[in-house]
């Protein structure tokens, strides 16, 4: 007869999704990674996801230390040119000031 103490462990339980926010305290927690196919930090070992994730989309650790999914590449903004015709420029640093604020964001 043998008692394993399980029921007296101090267990911390992480909610990986609360790192969703914080792509790199996400993948440097051992208990959680990134799933790109759902762009959200998730339960997960160096040997795989531990919830639906497409394998091939997840990181257990970040792949450089300024990598980012969070962060947009490039970003649209409805703008208008001189003829005041409508135009929609691709930007990595957006002039906010020539966005159209009645126009609707999808």
């Amino acid at each position: 007869m043998f008692y394993d103490g399980t029921p007296h462990l101090n267990a911390l339980h992480i909610d990986c999704n609360t790192l969703s926010t914080l792509p790199q305290a996400c993948v440097n927690n051992g208990s959680c990674g990134w799933c790109g196919d759902k762009n959200s930090c998730i339960p997960g070992t160096f040997n795989g996801p531990l919830a639906p994730c497409l394998k091939s989309t997840y990181l257990f650790n970040a792949p450089n230390k300024d990598w980012n999914p969070l962060h947009a590449g490039t970003i649209n903004i409805n703008t208008t040119n001189g003829d005041k015709r409508k135009q929609l420029v691709v930007t990595s640093h957006p002039d906010f000031e020539r966005a159209s604020s009645k126009i609707v964001y999808n």
